[in-house]
């Protein structure tokens, strides 16, 4: 009888450790994720106040603040980031047809994460965004071509509570948007 209280005593101890390992684990894992911080992003007071206006400016010499009256259809990104207290600002060089739109918007309500299988379904790649300090975004780039008259650049990430879009006309890689990246990351 010894032995057998001995045994389940033993089968008890094993049980919760067994039981204990995935708590501690999860919670050692909360709060490495807790400890990492992500880059916060100033929205800027208005367009022309935009650190990315002059970054446009060094890549599009004839570069302006192209002053658009942005009117969203429903069920857009632009919707979810103009109806959400967002700022879209575009610049370049109208007649030209070159340039970049920045958007942001403080996403505290999902918006960015509602996007993402959309963005995939449209053929944006998941991209590695460490080197600015970022989370992953999602990129998308096509060439002009007979059947697309613009090339398109796009890039979509979130950190800090705030979702960046960023699509130029120009580039034909993640690296091209360097100066752009790097200008909504000073802001």
């Amino acid at each position: 009888i010894a032995e057998l209280e001995f045994t389940q005593v033993e089968k008890m101890k094993k049980l919760f450790l067994l039981l204990l390992i995935p708590i501690l684990t999860s919670c050692a894992s909360e709060s490495k994720t807790s400890t990492q911080s992500e880059i916060k992003i100033n929205l800027p007071q208005s367009c022309l106040t935009s650190k990315v206006f002059e970054a446009v400016k060094s890549e599009v010499p004839n570069a302006q603040f192209i002053d658009t009256k942005w009117e969203p259809a429903p069920n857009t990104e632009l919707a979810d980031v103009l109806n959400n207290g967002g700022l879209a600002c575009s610049y370049g060089d109208q007649a030209a047809a070159i340039g970049a739109t920045i958007r942001w918007v403080r996403d505290g309500k999902g918006n960015f994460e509602k996007w993402v299988s959309s963005w995939q379904s449209e053929g944006y790649q998941k991209v590695n965004l460490s080197k600015y300090g970022l989370p992953p975004g999602y990129f998308l780039q096509k060439a002009q071509s007979d059947t697309q008259e613009i090339p398109i650049w796009n890039l979509n990430f979130k950190s800090g509570g705030v979702w960046v879009s960023i699509g130029r006309t120009s580039g034909t890689s993640l690296r091209d948007g360097e100066n752009l990246i790097n200008a909504v990351l000073t802001q």
